[in-house]
């Protein structure tokens, strides 16, 4: 009598490979979007704070104040110095933020920026506002 020895996978056992390979994949996907999400916050947390620091430094450089009056609600361009003293670094953040307020300026001491999502932006905030003390973000 003769064994049939042929060496090799059934077609149930690759399905059940494909299947499981499926499962897993779909699990890897919806985890990794969730990771994005909090990228996408982390990185618009990091962009906001970074304009409170241009804030503050714009405030204590005597003479010096944000690009607005008081209350003026002036929405600031790309690429637009935050500052009205050139010598002070820190443009408005491109492409990490979507529209800067100045609501209140330094002129009194005190300054608030409220900051936009940006196009395109997949996570979960949508706009954080700072004033010379700490910073808030709205979900």
């Amino acid at each position: 009598m003769k064994m049939n020895n042929t060496k090799g996978f059934t077609l149930i056992e690759l399905l059940v490979v494909i299947a499981i390979i499926g499962i897993l994949s779909t699990i890897a996907m919806t985890s990794l979007n969730g990771a994005r999400k909090k990228a996408a916050d982390a990185s618009f947390k990091a962009s906001v704070s970074s304009l409170q620091a241009i804030g503050v430094m714009c405030c204590d450089v005597t003479g010096a104040h944000l690009q607005a009056g008081t209350e003026a609600d002036i929405n600031l361009a790309a690429g637009v110095n935050v500052c009205s003293d050139t010598s002070v670094s820190g443009q408005y953040p491109k492409n990490s933020l979507g529209a800067v307020t100045v609501t209140t300026d330094c002129t009194a001491g005190v300054f608030k920026l409220t900051a936009q999502k940006p196009t395109g932006f997949s996570g979960n905030l949508t706009s954080g506002w700072c004033d010379e003390t700490h910073c808030e973000f709205l979900p």
